[in-house]
């Protein structure tokens, strides 16, 4: 990519085997393609210039990073009562209930 160029997330992936989802797969518009980190380990390669359609995410109502939202004190800052949503693949979902 390069300073100041655009490119376009084309897909999650993981960084590592423990850090699942924490990199993008990005094509930039001059035709380079590259993984940057987005999360492992607290680090980010790429900045956001354009928001495109997806889940309702508000960054007002996120905790500031290493820290607990208000209310938060359960694990990850869930709390019983919580909606949430399971972001992987199906295969991987199946196989993580086989024997459960």
């Amino acid at each position: 990519g390069g300073n100041g160029r655009r490119g376009k997330v084309n897909e999650i992936q993981d960084w590592s085997a423990a850090s699942p989802r924490s990199a993008a797969y990005v094509v930039w518009d001059n035709g380079a393609k590259n993984l940057y980190r987005v999360g492992f380990e607290g680090m980010a390669d790429l900045k956001v210039v354009n928001d495109v359609k997806g889940q309702n995410v508000y960054k007002e109502h996120l905790p500031l990073l290493g820290e607990l939202g208000p209310g938060r004190t359960g694990p990850h800052g869930l709390q019983v009562g919580d909606q949430v949503n399971v972001d992987l693949d199906l295969e991987i979902v199946q196989s993580l209930q086989q024997g459960h």
